[in-house]
């Protein structure tokens, strides 16, 4: 979630399956199997394991029919995705790689490949597999999805727009490409035409919390915050754990002012994305515009819970710690702070933390 949302959200599920992309399958396009009987056998375990959402015993399964029959391009697709499952990207990109070298005209192997990119924020690279499957599949709805997912992330809104269009040629009744569309749109200043994109989803879906949430975007946007708070809460009685809407609020409220209205609309996005640091920061950060530094604080070490390395939630704790005077507990989340700067080579922030890691042994010393 982005809390510097302002007019631009992607909606895009990557609609991988098994199913989809016939990852059980073990017939091999370039090699008859050495042992047939037991490929088989090993992937029907491999299958089994997964319906019991046994992901490492799938994996293992799959592992072992790749010794056994090592030019089988479909195994190496089936690996590749169930450790997508693990969040073992790198090694997917790796097994998959290897399956488009055994069979480059498979489109599956192909789709799979560019979202395991994408999710390790490899844009460019995703793009290009997916350019692959639409070569071979023009209207592959995955391909086309993917691809507007990676042209967007890449800030690409020309190509993105063009995309989302001929998703929308494919398939009219999209609710999901009108919103993505309108956003980009709405983005680039055009909220007419974001306006018709969201009706027309609309027509399509009338209940849909993410149609309606749309259109309050649209309201917030052209500074009509009240109109969007009535869109937003119309959102939340559908869906009551929407986080988007709850953040949305919090985020005018907040430019009203209204520091426990924001945070009470916060809390309410947290219950839904209980890992979402990104929260617990606007939680911190409402708090200490009123002068709650000891709220501020806790939400700080929530913030840390998720994320013991994020450098920024160290400095501002240490400064917070710091104004209670709690000048040990201070230094160390500084000394912390700067660790974590530097490992990523961010010298001014790092810069910055060793004065107030000076400021506060200064006041250890006194």
């Amino acid at each position: 979630m982005n809390l510097n949302y302002s007019i631009f959200k992607v909606f895009l599920i990557f609609n991988l399956s098994l199913s989809s992309l016939g990852l059980f399958g073990a017939t091999s396009t370039f090699a008859q199997p050495l042992t047939p009987a037991k490929v088989s056998d090993l992937v029907r375990q491999g299958r089994a394991a997964w319906d019991r959402k046994d992901i490492d015993g799938a994996i293992a399964a799959y592992r072992q029919a790749i010794t056994l029959e090592p030019r089988n391009a479909q195994l190496y697709i089936s690996l590749g995705f169930l450790l997508t499952q693990q969040f073992s990207y790198t090694e997917a990109i790796s097994y998959l790689e290897q399956a488009t070298q055994l069979n480059n005209r498979n489109p599956r192997a192909f789709t799979a490949l560019g979202f395991a990119q994408a999710q390790l924020g490899n844009y460019p690279a995703a793009a290009i597999a997916y350019g692959r499957v639409l070569e071979l599949e023009r209207n592959n709805p995955d391909a086309l999805q993917g691809l507007a997912f990676t042209q967007t992330q890449q800030n690409d809104l020309v190509g993105a727009i063009s995309t989302y269009r001929r998703i929308l040629v494919v398939n009219p009744r999209d609710v999901k490409a009108y919103l993505n569309l309108g956003y980009l749109v709405q983005r680039q200043g055009d909220f007419k035409q974001a306006f018709s994109l969201f009706s027309r989803a609309n027509r399509i879906s009338a209940q849909n919390p993410d149609v309606i949430f749309a259109l309050g975007s649209l309201l917030d946007a052209q500074n009509q915050p009240q109109l969007a708070i009535q869109k937003y809460r119309q959102v939340l009685q559908l869906n009551p754990n929407h986080s988007d809407a709850n953040v949305a609020i919090a985020q005018i409220l907040e430019k009203q002012k209204n520091w426990d209205g924001a945070i009470s609309a916060y809390r309410r996005s947290a219950i839904s994305n209980p890992r979402d640091k990104q929260i617990y920061k606007a939680i911190a950060s409402a708090y200490l515009q009123k002068n709650s530094l000891l709220d501020a604080i806790l939400a700080y070490r929530q913030v840390l819970e998720i994320d013991p390395q994020d450098a920024a939630a160290h400095y501002a704790l240490g400064l917070s710690l710091f104004q209670q005077k709690r000048y040990s507990e201070s230094l160390r989340s500084l000394e912390f702070a700067e660790r974590f700067y530097s490992q990523t080579r961010n010298d001014q922030a790092a810069l910055e933390v060793r004065k107030s890691i000076t400021e506060v042994k200064a006041n250890i010393r006194s």
